[in-house]
């Protein structure tokens, strides 16, 4: 996404993953939970992986009943 700067510490995360997906389900776990911290939602786009979102969602504790 034009604008979007993603940090040298989680590039470098994911190059050095094991499993590179698995990681990347975690960070963005882990952005969930911070975002709901200081905001009211977030806004997710798994570009061609939406099947991944009630991964991400469930892993940031996130229950589903919450945001519909």
């Amino acid at each position: 996404m034009p604008g979007v700067k993603i940090p040298e510490a989680i590039i470098e995360r994911l190059a050095q993953a094991a499993q590179p997906l698995e990681a990347g389900i975690a960070i963005a776990a882990e952005q969930v939970r911070m975002a709901r911290q200081i905001c009211h939602g977030v806004h997710l786009m798994a570009i061609r992986r939406e099947d991944l979102i009630p991964k991400i969602l469930d892993l940031a504790g996130v229950d589903p009943f919450d945001w519909c």
